[in-house]
């Protein structure tokens, strides 16, 4: 009797143990909700970042790669938008089980944001960036695709 009691207790606590997410889920690509572009989502140093990997439109009317024009910066404006970071440093938080602490740049309006990320499902996660309250926010769904970047 004692060890099935210790063997129930076990199977428990190995169970809490499994069932806890390990802020990982949310590395891979992931199409934007326009569907104009794919990021790319990978951990490095216990942080969370996103890196724009494919367009659409990669190149602009006149056949150049297409620029961060909306940059506020006005010296980062004809960077390239390929490559650029749109998720920075983000941490996960377990208890919430939320990504928060990072910025999220959204290069169509060319600004910064502090930004949360929440995965809705295993293929659903949002993006929500928000500047002084968590409550007055912009949000994008974007979808997990299996589509291979270079």
């Amino acid at each position: 009797m004692k060890n099935t009691v210790i063997i129930i207790c076990l199977f428990f606590l190995l169970s809490e143990v499994l069932a806890q997410n390990t802020g990982n889920e949310i590395v891979g690509t992931w199409l934007t909700e326009k569907e104009d572009g794919i990021v790319n989502i990978y951990k490095r140093d216990q942080k969370y970042y996103g890196k724009l990997v494919w367009l659409k439109n990669p190149n602009d009317d006149n056949g150049n790669p297409t620029a961060d024009k909306h940059n506020r910066d006005k010296a980062l404006r004809s960077r390239r938008l390929m490559g650029i970071l749109i998720l920075d440093s983000f941490v996960y938080n377990n208890e919430d089980k939320e990504w928060t602490n990072g910025k999220v740049y959204d290069p169509n309006m060319g600004h910064q944001a502090e930004g949360i990320l929440t995965l809705v499902s295993n293929d659903v996660l949002k993006v929500k960036g928000y500047v002084g309250f968590r409550w007055i926010s912009k949000s994008e769904i974007w979808k997990r695709t299996a589509k291979q970047t270079p």
